[in-house]
C-alpha cells in the first residue's frame, strides 16, 4: 500500500512536472512568435522609413535644382523694370494704369523689401488675366495686398478698379549686409 501511495505521488509529481514543462514551452513558443512578428513589423517600418527618406532626399535635390535655375534675388529691387513690366501687362489686357506709388522700404537680415502700389482699371476678366501675368513673371515679387472694387468714378463706369501693393525683394551682397550691421 505504501508502494501504491508512492507510485501515485511519483506519478502526480511527474504529471505536474510534465504539465509545467509543456506550458512553459508553449509560453516560450508564443513569446518566440510574438518576437518574430515584432521583428518583421520593425523591418517593414524601417523599409518604409528608408523609402520615405529616399523620396524626401530626391525632393530636396529637385528643389535645390529649381532654386539654382531661378537664381537668387537681385542685389537691388528693380522697381523701374517692374513698373515697365506691369504697364506692359496692363496694356496687353486692355487695362488703364491709374497710378503707382513707391512706399517706404523694409529691411530684414539679408533681405530688403521695396513696397509699391499700382492701380489699374478695366474689365474683371482683364484684371484676372493681368494678375495671372504678374504671378507668372520672373521677378522676385509678391502681391502683398489686393482690393478689387466696382469703379465709383463716372468716367470709369462699368469697370473695376484693382488696387495692388507689391513687395519687390532684393538680397544685398554679404559685404553690404555686414557693413549695415546685419551680419555676424
Amino acid at each position: 500500500m505504501i508502494d501504491a501511495v508512492g507510485v501515485i505521488i511519483l506519478a502526480a509529481c511527474a504529471g505536474i512536472a510534465l504539465w509545467l514543462t509543456v506550458f512553459r514551452f508553449e509560453a516560450r513558443a508564443v513569446d518566440g512568435r510574438q518576437l518574430r512578428e515584432a521583428l518583421r513589423t520593425a523591418r517593414w517600418d524601417l523599409s518604409t522609413l528608408e523609402q520615405a527618406k529616399a523620396r524626401q532626399s530626391a525632393l530636396v535635390k529637385q528643389r535645390h535644382e529649381e532654386l539654382s535655375k531661378r537664381g537668387h534675388p537681385p542685389e537691388s529691387a528693380p522697381v523701374e523694370g517692374y513698373v515697365q513690366a506691369l504697364s506692359g501687362w496692363a496694356a496687353r489686357r486692355d487695362l488703364s494704369a491709374l497710378g503707382q506709388t513707391p512706399l517706404p522700404s523694409r529691411s530684414y537680415p539679408g533681405l530688403n523689401e521695396q513696397l509699391l502700389t499700382y492701380d489699374v482699371s478695366g474689365s474683371l476678366p482683364g484684371i484676372a488675366q493681368f494678375l495671372r501675368d504678374v504671378e507668372r513673371a520672373d521677378f522676385w515679387a509678391d502681391i502683398s495686398h489686393l482690393a478689387i472694387e466696382q469703379a465709383t468714378d463716372a468716367a470709369l463706369q462699368g469697370q473695376c478698379v484693382a488696387n495692388l501693393t507689391f513687395s519687390l525683394f532684393a538680397a544685398p551682397a554679404a559685404d553690404a549686409v555686414q557693413a549695415a550691421g546685419g551680419g555676424t
